[in-house]
């Protein structure tokens, strides 16, 4: 009986601790499990009118997933609220983006719906192709040039001025929020900058984030203006360098830097840094707030006047081009000029040394048989004037102002010709065959890509107005419409001023079937007949 009773006794005790470790092993297997089961579950879910694709990826509050409209063939992002935070961060973020629905930039991913049920929260927003601009650091450029970075800056200057004037101030602007566009622009994913996502990164000590706060955001007190030129500062200290500025070092040590150390000078990581940029950088990650450019503005104008002293920044974007975007600077001298002058000097010398020669019993200045010297004199001169004659051609004078231009490729229809592109886009022959290395003998073959040297290539959206994009670039809007082809009388110019005066047709918005087209805007513009 005592040993029956002993064997109950081991039997009971093995039983509970069995339970209790199959119990362990469920919810263990459950935790670990419950994402992948959850984002399997949502894929092929229909939320109203959005269709789930695939499962992307997720941060600190949300899960996102590509999703497609089930009425129109439009491909988008639908964020799925976590139910990780408080009833009370979920009030404030709602009302953070609510703020952020007001915001209609072209450098700030659109929010374009927002869907609330009894248990869950989703944002329905664009759905931009290309890659984050910390990966391009990191994978594909490392550190930026100055010319490509500060291109950059200015479009997240703008964006940020933007914002200001709505009164959202974020902070916290790192690389990981800057969405960068197969055409190389930039876009903002601006729900990484609420005060809530913030406070998420501190909570969850995520130091890679971290690293782009100003002090006032660390330690969670009041931001203004003066916090994101602080973040926008750093920023552009990682663009230059390609580096976080404190990727080294532990979570108490990038608090105590941040705190109360200056930034680490861009110049000694990577010396092609300019000092005046350097000044820039340091003047806006000062600590105290009060010893920064005091807003967005400031900054633009420090930039700015800088790029006046330094370089012209001009923007040459391949349309349908998969290739990155080069942006090129132009040293603000006068070549033409330059090679004048040296040619003056240069015949000057010449003139003195056939003058000085005892053996030469002749008037003429050079000796006529030299042919070699002759021809490479007459060469010199070509070549200064082919140059000059090529920055005519892609520019446009007006007073001491010169406009930015970019390369639109024309895809070749049936039976065109050099000339007739030439002709449609107003350029010149010489300008095609130089920018295509081509003879003007070769018959163009359909669909071939040519280069066009235009002022700007602008995607029509349903806001816009034709005539008020003529007029914004000094065009008639008749041309326009002729070179984008969007004239219903586009061989008869007296029908269409005549159905102009009876409709008012360019006092309407862009029609539907046009939106999203690209609006080829011509270099220049011809002269009145």
């Amino acid at each position: 009986m005592f040993v029956s009773k002993n064997i109950l006794i081991f039997a009971l005790s093995f039983l509970e601790k069995f339970i209790f470790l199959s119990t362990q092993y469920i919810i263990y297997i459950y935790f670990t499990t419950s994402a992948k089961i959850d984002y399997t579950m949502n894929k092929g879910q229909n939320i109203l009118n959005y269709r789930i694709e695939d499962f992307l990826g997720e941060n600190y509050l949300f899960k996102s997933f590509s999703a497609s409209h089930t009425q129109f063939q439009k491909n988008l992002i639908v964020k799925a609220l976590k139910n990780t935070i408080s009833m009370e961060d979920k009030e404030a973020l709602i009302n953070e983006i609510k703020t952020m629905a007001q915001l209609q930039h072209p450098n700030i991913i659109t929010l374009y719906d927002q869907i609330s049920t009894e248990s869950d929260f989703y944002l329905v927003l664009e759905n931009v192709p290309g890659h984050d601009l910390e990966k391009h650091l990191n994978e594909i450029s490392g550190p930026l040039t100055e010319e490509k970075a500060l291109f950059w800056l200015n479009e997240i200057l703008n964006t940020f001025a933007y914002s200001h004037q709505k009164k959202d101030f974020g902070g916290a602007v790192h690389p990981k929020h800057i969405w960068i566009t197969p055409d190389m622009h930039i876009k903002i994913q601006y729900l990484t900058l609420s005060e809530i996502y913030a406070k998420q990164v501190l909570k969850n000590e995520d130091k890679n984030l971290i690293s782009t706060f100003s002090p006032e955001r660390l330690e969670e007190k009041t931001i203004d203006e003066r916090s994101d030129v602080y973040s926008i500062g750093v920023l552009l200290w990682q663009m230059l360098t390609g580096k976080n500025p404190y990727q080294n070092f532990n979570l108490a040590e990038i608090k105590h830097k941040i705190l109360n150390e200056p930034l680490p000078s861009a110049k000694k990581i990577y010396p092609m840094v300019n000092i005046e940029i350097e000044e820039i950088i340091q003047k806006s990650t000062a600590k105290k707030p009060e010893d920064r450019y005091q807003n967005i503005a400031e900054l633009q104008q420090a930039i700015y006047t800088y790029q006046q002293k330094n370089i012209a920044v001009v923007l040459v974007n391949p349309v349908n081009s998969t290739e990155e975007t080069e942006i090129y600077s132009k040293p603000t001298v006068n070549l033409p000029a330059i090679l004048l002058v040296f040619f003056v000097i240069w015949a000057g010398y010449l003139v003195y040394q056939y003058s000085n020669r005892p053996t030469i019993t002749t008037d003429v200045l050079f000796n006529l048989q030299d042919n070699k010297r002759i021809q490479l004199m007459q060469d010199s001169v070509m070549k200064s004037q082919a140059r000059k004659n090529i920055e005519d051609s892609i520019r446009i004078v007006k007073g001491n102002k010169k406009d930015t231009t970019e390369i639109f490729i024309h895809k070749v229809r049936k039976e065109e010709t050099l000339e007739s592109i030439a002709r449609k886009y107003y350029t010149s022959i010489d300008t095609l065959k130089k920018l295509n290395n081509l003879t003007g003998k070769e018959v163009l073959k359909v669909k071939e890509g040519i280069k066009v040297r235009v002022r700007a290539v602008h995607i029509l959206r349903r806001e816009d107005n034709i005539a008020q994009i003529a007029l914004k670039y000094k065009l008639s809007d008749y041309i326009l419409k002729e070179v984008n082809e969007l004239n219903k009388n586009k061989n008869n110019r007296s029908a269409y001023f005549n159905e102009k005066r009876k409709k008012k047709e360019d006092e309407v918005a862009v029609q539907n079937e046009f939106e999203g087209q690209k609006l080829v805007i011509p270099l220049i513009y011809p002269e009145k007949k």
